[in-house]
């Protein structure tokens, strides 16, 4: 029996019982070749010390990923983790993205937005806010793009997992410095985006994050309740955080937030270094979150996600329960796929599907049919596979049969896992209770290349925005798929699964955030915007920037939300000169309206801004000639805000136009948007066709398009047109509104 094999075995039995002790890492012959080391005296790294590819290994980009995960998870900067407990992390001092992106003007790193349900609970300003349900549902409506799953997922006590994404001090200063926060700014580039790179020939103050040579760093973390009967508090990292919750996520449609003792359940890494510019891209979570999947992912279609769930078993995990398999027992959703949810008609969902099937809601429980989340790990860690068969699961060369090993996918994470559980458990004073032995390093992703210069991430992978496939093997750590009957590797990908993170889907990191570009312009028409090459005509490319693999630049602040409204009527009376100013009046009544949170950048209040400040705006286009009829500003002066228990409402009034051509707006929740403007000044052009148009406020996005055709009456010069004129159904309308 192999080192590894003899590992893995030991850490299995002990996994199982969720108890975790030195004994687990004692059993390597003192003839292994390499054995991995760690240490609990260490500054954060700036980037590795080795040469790539020669002589660094996939080992010692483990070793870098584990002394990210024991710095950053230290109380203060070159500090240490408990070895006796809990602590603290200094992380926990950073700022998320929806502290940057919701506050009206963003303080220093560490600032926070609160929003206004959350400051009724005392001492609020003592907590942060998780305000992310799932990588691409949150509080200020992250828009969605193609490959990441919408779908929530649910712990064994049915609550919903939370997450955050916060960005180091250095990394939050340079976007603030850069006004990367601004959509202008992006909408104005030239060049891709480039953050900093850790540089280990600069002075780094001791590995402090804060310190623009340490380059970049992003962390997202997965949460879930802590009140679960399966959650031993002394097994998990524990924080006291405001879980809030959204009104078009509760049926109550009343936005809400509980102070909730909070367990990490898995966290993702990302760090930009010199010599990885591409980003060293690394993931744990906890121990208890899920067993392996009884085979290796499937390999003969590249998206097939793996469904292969262990039997029925005593253990109990955060996102598997044990009873889902038990006879008669339909509480689970199917092995690794979304949950059926309930709550389809009651909460407001202004991104669900046509049909309804998003629909969920966080107040209500799991469809008592198919709800709990019931998940494994695709790609088996603790386990392996047979060298002669990947079907075959193994954890020792007995398992494979004659003339065949077993394989770790992950070996070199394993190796590092048990060095640093080892390192944590016989320090001086240690009892065995620290959390930190509970989680897992999966593995890391990198590129076997050296490079000698900050450079922006995609053009090692990705030549283009659209391109397929991209460059994958470039990136590593690659897991073997397919074999042949000798063993020969036929099949292999850079797979990077977290059963808290990618729940639903088969993960390459690097090889997802490579495609974050900003939608550009066509090289042979500037008029025209485009997100590929094909939308450009006569031959033009899609001029397009790369945002360094930072999908919350690209989806949170240059593509903010877009809701598409139905049922809208339209009318526009174009009087001649001499008679009374022409008139406008627009009407969408949608349930998926959205009022802005309060105080947020999406109130269009002036919440102490200057009088003139403009943070609304109305836009016409007529798609038949591509023509942009500008912007009527909407000063925030004129805004105000009405609450109901239901619903707010936000008015903006200026009947003797004195700020600008409309003398009324209203933006009222879950119902309708009407808009009405005069003046001879209106920047509209008389054309038959398809006219669009936009409110803006803030990152959100409202749009309705009215089909005027044979509408128009010569004499009066009247448009009127109705949203049913177009499209027959909610399954015809479009899918987003137009770019800015």
């Amino acid at each position: 029996m192999s080192y590894q094999a003899k590992y893995r075995l030991n850490c299995k039995l002990q996994r199982l019982f969720l108890v975790l002790t030195t004994l687990c890492f004692l059993v390597a012959p003192l003839q292994v070749e390499a054995v991995a080391s760690c240490s609990l005296t260490y500054n954060l790294q700036a980037d590795l010390t080795q040469d790539i590819p020669d002589p660094a290994t996939n080992a010692d980009f483990m070793e870098f990923a584990w002394n990210h995960f024991l710095a950053l998870n230290a109380p203060t900067v070159g500090g240490q983790i408990s070895v006796t407990g809990d602590n603290v992390p200094q992380w926990s001092q950073w700022s998320s993205t929806a502290d940057m992106l919701n506050q009206t003007s963003p303080g220093a790193s560490g600032s926070r937005y609160y929003p206004e349900v959350c400051k009724s609970v005392a001492n609020y300003q003592n907590y942060r806010v998780l305000q992310q349900v799932g990588k691409v549902d949150d509080s200020f409506l992250e828009a969605q793009t193609g490959g990441l799953s919408e779908h929530p997922v649910l712990d064994s006590a049915g609550h919903f997992l939370r997450y955050e994404i916060l960005l180091s001090p250095a990394m939050y200063n340079e976007v603030l410095a850069k006004k990367w926060n601004d959509p202008t700014v992006l909408a104005d580039l030239s060049t891709n985006v480039l953050f900093s790179c850790g540089d280990v020939t600069k002075d780094t103050g001791g590995g402090d994050p804060a310190n623009v040579n340490m380059g970049a760093i992003v962390l997202k973390v997965a949460w879930r309740d802590g009140d679960g009967p399966d959650v031993d508090a002394t097994k998990f990292h524990m924080e006291d955080l405001l879980v809030y919750s959204p009104n078009y996520r509760n049926s109550s449609q009343v936005d809400t937030c509980e102070l909730k003792s909070m367990a990490m359940v898995g966290m993702h890494m990302g760090h930009k270094t010199v010599k990885q510019p591409n980003w060293i891209w690394a993931t744990y979570e906890h121990n208890a979150n899920a067993l392996d999947c009884t085979q290796i992912t499937p390999g003969t279609h590249s998206s097939s996600v793996n469904t292969n769930c262990p039997a029925d078993t005593s253990v109990i995990s955060s996102l598997n329960p044990n009873n889902c398999n038990a006879e008669g027992n339909e509480a689970c959703a199917k092995c690794n796929q979304p949950p059926a949810m309930n709550g389809i008609d009651e909460c407001i969902t202004p991104f669900s599907n046509p049909d309804g099937t998003n629909g969920w809601c966080l107040d209500l429980p799991p469809n008592p049919v198919g709800g709990l989340s019931q998940l494994c790990r695709q790609v088996p860690v603790a386990n392996g596979y047979c060298s002669n068969d990947v079907d075959t699961q193994c954890t020792v060369d007995s398992d494979c049969g004659t003339s065949a090993s077993c394989m770790a996918s992950y070996p070199a994470a394993n190796d590092q896992n048990a060095a640093c559980y080892t390192a944590i458990t016989s320090a001086p004073d240690a009892n065995g209770q620290s959390p930190w032995t509970q989680y897992q390093l999966i593995s890391a992703h990198w590129q076997a290349t050296s490079y000698s210069s900050c450079q922006n991430a995609a053009q090692f992978i990705a030549a283009t925005p659209d391109a397929q496939p991209i460059n994958q093997g470039v990136i590593r750590e690659q897991v073997v798929l397919a074999t042949n009957t000798d063993g020969t590797v036929t099949q292999k990908r850079p797979i990077l699964g977290n059963t808290s993170m990618e729940s639903y889907d088969r993960a390459n990191c690097i090889g997802c955030h490579v495609r974050s570009y900003l939608n550009g312009v066509c090289s042979n028409d500037s008029s025209t915007t485009c997100s590929k090459d094909s939308d450009c005509s006569n031959g033009g490319s899609c001029t397009q920037y790369n945002t360094d693999l930072m999908y919350f630049l690209k989806l949170e602040v240059a593509q903010p939300p877009a809701l598409q409204l139905t049922g809208s009527n339209f009318i526009f009376i174009q009087h001649g000169d001499g008679t009374p100013a022409s008139y406008l009046t627009l009407r969408a009544d949608a349930s998926n309206v959205v009022a802005g949170a309060k105080e947020s950048r999406d109130d269009p209040r002036c919440n102490g801004d200057e009088e003139g400040t403009v943070k609304a705006t109305l836009r016409f286009q007529s798609n038949d000639v591509a023509l942009f009829n500008g912007n009527l500003d909407l000063p925030c002066q004129g805004w105000t805000l009405s609450s109901t228990a239901k619903n707010d409402t936000y008015s903006y009034k200026d009947p003797d136009r004195l700020w600008g051509l409309c003398t009324s707006v209203e933006l009222i929740e879950g119902r309708a948007v009407t808009v009405t403007c005069a003046s001879h000044d209106l920047p509209f052009s008389y054309d038959d066709g398809v006219i669009s148009t936009m409110l803006v406020t803030g990152k959100l996005r409202h749009c309705a398009d009215f089909d005027v055709s044979g509408y128009a009456d010569p004499t009066t010069r009247q448009q009127r047109g109705a949203f049913s004129s177009i499209f027959s159904s909610n399954n015809d309308r479009p899918d987003s509104c137009p770019d800015l």
